[in-house]
């Protein structure tokens, strides 16, 4: 059964592509961030539309995906990211879910070095800050991602080392 965090996954990784033409008549960006309805199904592999559709109120209605109109030509939905959704997606992947080591490593890592703008923004959006709600592009999620990766590492060489030197 797919859960919330897997529909954010299926959001962060999702491409929309217009046509060429389309996008070159209209002067819209040939591709969107983001997953239709549609794409979600398939990336969740399911073929039920309730269980999408109840998923993706629980994401949105929980600041973690945003719906936005992208159409050209009518109504077309695509839904993104929001920085809240990427963090805590982030945590899932790369702390394995366990979101209370995650605020505790960022929040040492923010006082160790304040100068980190994207370990600010994670240890804001772990902390209930309202700019987690906004739209993430491919730049932010790439840096939350690898930011919390080479925490991540540095925790394990550390332990890895205190567990070999006793």
């Amino acid at each position: 059964m797919p859960s919330v965090i897997d529909l954010v996954r299926c959001t962060i990784h999702g491409r929309f592509e217009r046509s060429a033409k389309v996008a070159e008549k209209y002067r819209a960006s040939r591709l969107v961030y983001g997953s239709t309805f549609t794409q979600l199904m398939r990336c969740l592999n399911t073929n039920s539309a309730s269980t999408v559709k109840r998923l993706v109120d629980e994401a949105v209605e929980a600041g973690l995906v945003k719906p936005v109109d992208v159409g050209v030509f009518g109504r077309r939905i695509v839904y993104k990211p929001t920085i809240r959704g990427v963090v805590y997606t982030a945590v899932q992947d790369v702390f394995f879910g366990c979101q209370k080591l995650a605020v505790s490593v960022v929040g040492e890592a923010v006082r160790a070095n304040g100068d980190d703008n994207v370990l600010r923004l994670v240890d804001s959006v772990l902390n209930g800050g309202a700019e987690g709600l906004k739209e993430a592009d491919n730049a932010i999620i790439e840096a939350i991602y690898n930011r919390l990766g080479k925490l991540r590492g540095a925790i394990i060489k550390k332990y890895a080392s205190l567990l070999v030197g006793s």
